[in-house]
This record gives C-alpha cells, sequence and structure tokens, in this order.
C-alpha cells in the first residue's frame, strides 16, 4: 500500500508543475527598473522643490516657515534611492530560496505490498537488467501507411512510417522520485509508465495518472524495422533494402547516394486501456519483449489478454 492515487498524483504534478523562479526573477528585474525611474523622477521634483523654496524665500520671508529645510529633503532623497536596491536584494532572496526549495523537493512512493503482488513485482524487477542491457527500446509515437508508389520508394519500400522516441530504461520514473522499491519505468522525455505493484504510474507532460492492471490490454508480436548500418548490436539482422528502392526490392540507380539499410527484427509490446491510454514499445530483441510481456500478464489482477 501507499499514498491514494489523487494525493500521490497530485504531489507529482507539484514536482514536475513549472518552475516559479523564472517569473520571480522577471518581476524583480521590472520592479526595480519602476523603482529606479520612480526614484530618479523624485529626484528631479526635489531639486525643483529646492530651487522654487530658495526664490520664494527671496520674495516671501514669511512663507520660510512652510518650506522643508533642505537638509530634510537631501536626506529623504538619499532614503529613496535605496529603494531600488532593496527590491533587487527583495526579490533575488525569494527567487533564490523558491529555486532552493524545488531543487530539493521529493516525492516519496513508498510500497509495502505482501502476498501475489508482491511476488509479481520481485519477479518484474528480478528480469528488468535484461531490459536495460539492450541497445535500443523505441517509444513509437505515430505510425501511418505510405500514401503512394512514390512515398514508398524514398522511404526504403516500407508499407508504413513510424515517428519514435528513444527510451531510457530506468528503476524510478523521475529523479527526485524515491521509493522503497525499484520501480521498472520507460521514460521518453517528459512521458513515462511505470510499474508499481498494483497500479501503472503514467507520466504526459506535467500530468501524472495511475492505471489498474485490470484494465490494461496487452499484445506483442515480431516486427521487422529498417535501420540505419546494421542495426542494434543485440537485434537480429534479416535482411537488407536500400533508402530509395525500386517494387522488387532492390537499389533504385536513379538516386544517387543510395544508402544500403539493414532490416532487423524487433519485439513490439503495445500497451492500451479503455480509457485512451496507449503507449508502443519497440525492443531490439523479440526474446526480450516476450517475456517482458509475459510478466506483466501474470499479475495477479490482469483481466483475459488479448494477443
Amino acid at each position: 500500500m501507499h499514498d491514494s492515487s489523487t494525493t500521490s498524483a497530485q504531489k507529482l504534478n507539484r514536482l514536475v508543475r513549472p518552475a516559479a523562479w523564472p517569473w520571480l526573477l522577471l518581476t524583480t528585474v521590472v520592479a526595480t527598473i519602476l523603482t529606479s525611474g520612480f526614484t530618479g523622477f523624485t529626484n528631479g521634483f526635489t531639486s525643483f522643490t529646492n530651487g522654487f523654496t530658495s526664490f520664494t524665500n527671496e520674495l516671501v520671508s514669511f512663507t520660510s516657515k512652510f518650506t522643508i529645510p533642505p537638509n530634510e529633503l537631501t536626506i529623504f532623497t538619499n532614503d529613496l534611492t535605496r529603494v531600488p536596491l532593496i527590491v533587487l536584494a527583495v526579490g533575488l532572496a525569494f527567487t533564490i530560496t523558491f529555486g532552493v526549495l524545488r531543487a530539493f523537493r521529493r516525492v516519496n512512493l513508498n510500497c509495502e505490498v505482501e502476498g501475489p503482488n508482491a511476488n509479481w513485482h520481485s519477479l518484474i524487477r528480478s528480469h528488468w537488467p535484461g531490459v536495460t542491457q539492450l541497445d535500443s527500446v523505441w517509444h513509437v509515437t505515430e505510425q501511418r501507411a505510405t500514401q503512394t508508389p512514390y512515398h514508398q520508394k524514398i522511404n526504403a519500400g516500407a508499407d508504413y512510417i513510424i515517428h519514435r522516441q528513444r527510451v531510457k530504461v530506468a528503476l524510478s520514473p523521475h529523479a527526485r522520485v524515491k521509493s522503497n522499491l525499484g520501480l521498472p519505468t520507460f521514460i521518453d522525455g517528459k512521458h513515462s509508465i511505470s510499474f508499481l505493484p498494483d497500479r501503472i504510474l503514467v507520466r504526459s507532460g506535467s500530468s501524472w495518472s495511475y492505471h489498474d492492471y485490470s484494465d490494461l490490454r496487452l499484445s506483442c508480436h515480431r516486427q521487422r524495422v529498417t535501420e540505419p548500418g546494421t542495426g542494434p548490436d543485440n537485434s537480429q539482422r534479416v535482411g537488407k533494402t536500400w533508402q530509395y528502392a525500386n517494387k522488387n526490392g532492390g537499389p533504385d540507380g536513379r538516386f544517387k547516394n543510395n544508402r544500403e539499410l539493414s532490416v532487423v527484427l524487433y519485439g513490439e509490446v503495445k500497451l492500451i486501456t479503455p480509457t485512451g491510454f496507449c503507449w508502443i514499445l519497440q525492443l531490439s530483441r523479440p526474446e526480450t519483449a516476450a517475456t517482458m510481456t509475459t510478466i506483466l500478464q501474470a499479475h495477479p489482477s490482469l483481466k483475459t489478454v488479448t494477443r
């Protein structure tokens, strides 16, 4: 057991919320400039008042009792010149304080589980080094079919074009998230998916959410992927193609610098839920992808899986 979903998600959202210190710094600079301008205006007004006071003292002697002595005006002016420095010092103090507090902010996701969930999580953690040792793990963010024969030709004869991001394999969803257990995690920039003992923790930008394993649907299959060069070291090379390929798969001689590409075999894992959550992962070893899928399917609360 750990914090409720709502409470811990709120803590995580605050953790990745855009920093406030840049706005504090900007406010400090603007306030300093404005107070400097106001001080300059006050100094000019004071000089004018001093001149006007001297003039009226010479013309009308009785007005001297209504005037402010010049030395008092000087003291007042000197005090005003310190205002921008005070504003700057206070603003910088607040900015540094907020920055330091943010840097040291931590969220604890301590898990106290026993029974089937604990055994299952121990199993996935024990197999996680095999995932971390992969040369390539990708998060597929978009996949679409090639629209015309020309598009197919200039994309190495591929039937589909995919957009993907390289994934970091870790045991924590964030550098400032601490847990008493290692939490197997795939991280794609500001997006991640972490496998907790009883729930799945998902980050999408500045928002965190939980998903139940009972809602998870999994599929795993082998996928041929075109890679530059020879492909990842631990992947299986099953063929070759060219950047500009003919219909028969050979190189199109009309294009110069027509690179030879490798066709390698990946394991593609799809994780989806009825609420719209979807992650597609490509792992450079199909066997590792199959093992990971089997372990996820073995979670005690997981429903029937569609393959």
